[in-house]
């Protein structure tokens, strides 16, 4: 046997921010213009092996990113990766799922995985099984692995999210009085992207009342004639 020639980096297609059970892909698919094992194709003798999967020995993303996973039931059930090393790389198969799940309302580039590619001369691979491919002698030359690794990274796409904000209490005066003026920023909670004070408050649904809104206070007013009565369902809106 000659060891499988690994070339290139592999790419996980981009998913949201956010989104819910992202699918993932097949190793097998993930890895496949990368693997070349036609070193071991000889007319009339050996034929190239097929591909068997992966050893990962680096996985450099953290929890504040999220985490790589695997699935051996077609995406039903996903297990987060082990620590690996090369000492102690992890072994996926060519039919197993591989996925980054992000964390909450994270975006960006997470910290990719590396991984010997490795043919089918000893056999397929078990899933989760683990071998040290430490040493210079582990990999390349007649073994099963790739004596070169390849990266395989992905991306989370930013969304925005949508301001929380509470609900404003009702006010009832007598003809000609006056509404108490509104502080906007104790009705709005939170954000992901955006700090309070960058908030851009507007307002609809009102047919009579004036309604106006300090855009750096938050302080919102509403002035009714000296006449009118009657009732308006206001909307304050926060983007």
């Amino acid at each position: 046997n000659d060891a499988p020639i690994a070339s290139g980096d592999a790419v996980l297609e981009a998913i949201d921010e956010d989104e819910n059970n992202p699918p993932g892909d097949i190793i097998g698919d993930l890895f496949s213009d990368s693997y070349d094992d036609t070193i071991d194709a000889v007319t009339g003798g050996s034929a190239a092996n097929v591909f068997a999967g992966i050893a990962v020995i680096s996985d450099e993303s953290d929890a504040e990113e999220g985490a790589w996973q695997y699935s051996t039931d077609f995406g039903s059930a996903w297990n987060d990766l082990p620590l690996v090393t090369d000492f102690n790389a992890f072994l996926l198969s060519s039919s197993t799922y591989l996925r980054f799940n992000p964390a909450e309302h994270w975006n960006g580039t997470p910290g990719s995985l590396t991984s010997y590619l490795v043919d089918d001369s000893q056999g397929s691979i078990t899933t989760g099984t683990t071998d040290d491919v430490s040493t210079d002698t582990d990999t390349g030359g007649i073994t099963q692995y790739s004596s070169t690794s390849v990266i395989l990274s992905t991306e989370i796409i930013p969304v925005n999210d949508t301001p929380v904000v509470s609900d404003i209490p009702d006010q009832e005066i007598a003809e000609g009085g006056n509404f108490i003026v509104i502080d906007l920023d104790d009705y709005f909670i939170s954000d992901v992207e955006t700090a309070a004070e960058d908030i851009i408050w507007s307002y609809s649904g009102n047919d009579v009342l004036d309604i106006l809104i300090d855009q750096i206070t938050h302080v919102a007013t509403i002035t009714a004639g000296i006449d009118w009565n009657g009732s308006e369902t206001l909307t304050f809106t926060a983007t």
